[in-house]
């Protein structure tokens, strides 16, 4: 096999085994933990995701790449569940999608909900589980 053929079959496998992993995630989010190397979003991904909000890859320093959908939610690892955000509205949302995850994984918050309600993260109340959207 080429060298060209081995990196296309090692990407190919890689590609496969994210995608298990998020169908499992989907499936039972609690049993399963995102690793750092199924959460890789590429530098090709990224740059779409920039450009789609208009913003130039060289000022990509005022701001991250956000899943709108969080992987430990069963959201994809495509550019079109991605969005960019400012560093500080990042981590706000980050507190809001472990506050989800772990009302999902104890039972008090239906997958499906949690993942409608992490799209307008700003209005989740962290006080109680939401039971429904």
């Amino acid at each position: 096999m080429s060298a060209s053929g081995a990196v296309a079959t090692r990407s190919s496998v890689r590609r496969l085994l994210i995608a298990l992993a998020i169908l499992s995630l989907a499936a039972a989010p609690c049993d399963y933990v995102v690793k750092r190397h199924e959460r890789h979003t590429s530098r090709a991904q990224k740059r779409e995701a920039y450009r789609r909000a208009g913003i130039s890859w060289d000022h990509r320093s005022c701001c991250v790449v956000d899943h709108i959908v969080p992987l430990e939610l069963g959201g994809r690892d495509a550019v079109s569940n991605m969005q960019i955000q400012s560093k500080s509205a990042g981590h706000q949302k980050d507190l809001v999608e472990n506050f989800l995850a772990r009302c999902v994984c104890r039972g008090a918050t239906p997958l499906p909900v949690a993942q409608k309600l992490v799209v307008n993260w700003t209005s989740v109340k962290r006080d109680a589980c939401p039971k429904e959207a």
